[in-house]
């Protein structure tokens, strides 16, 4: 039984899209500059029980459902886990980055992820890599999306880059290295209705 839909989206969604990358951090405005959003395609991605009007991104414009109220996982997170997962299996350079737009490097609350070798710095701006390397299951894919997850912001690209650029990504990653990853994506995701659902952009 599938619990999940899929709909096709237009122009409208790519406008979401720009608003909330307008509002991201340092790879969002990578992205902006670095990839045109306009030749893609969109589609939502939603669980079978959403009854609202799947043309309303924006979670101002939606009563917030208490799952991202209080930061619990939702079903589509299990499914972005899966797709995640399936894009590194493919394996070359594959690997997806994650923009955590309420983390602030700096905060003592955030030690114990800034230590783990999957997390990258910009400045005081915290981002998550996801590779092929080591070992990536679906639960610490989903464990991750729950890290960079706010209620305004969701960022994950899934991009590439060669053995050696990979091998010379640092822990502190330079802004050069956000442009190259933002210039080989080939698929997006953002976050939606409220925590509900996402929205993936696709590369034409």
């Amino acid at each position: 039984m599938n619990i999940f839909n899929e709909f096709q989206l237009g122009q409208e969604a790519i406008n979401y899209i720009k608003f909330i990358l307008n509002g991201g951090k340092t790879l969002s405005c990578c992205i902006l500059k670095n990839c045109n959003l306009d030749y893609g395609k969109v589609k939502a991605c939603l669980p079978t029980n959403f009854n609202d009007d799947v043309n309303i991104f924006d979670y101002n414009r939606k009563i917030l459902s208490s799952s991202i109220i209080n930061n619990i996982p939702t079903k589509t997170d299990s499914l972005l886990a899966q797709i995640i997962e399936s894009y590194l299996e493919i394996g070359g350079g594959n690997i997806c980055i994650l923009e955590d737009a309420a983390a602030n490097a700096d905060a003592p609350c955030m030690m114990h992820i800034i230590e783990d070798s999957d997390t990258l710095i910009f400045g005081q701006e915290v981002y998550y890599i996801l590779s092929n390397k080591g070992v990536m299951d679906n639960k610490k894919i989903e464990k991750t999306i729950h890290n960079a997850k706010s209620l305004w912001h969701f960022v994950c690209i899934f991009t590439s880059l060669t053995k050696g650029e990979i091998m010379s990504l640092k822990k502190d990653i330079t802004e050069h290295e956000l442009n190259l990853l933002a210039k080989n994506i080939v698929k997006m995701t953002i976050g939606a209705y409220a925590g509900n659902g996402y929205l993936i952009w696709q590369k034409d």
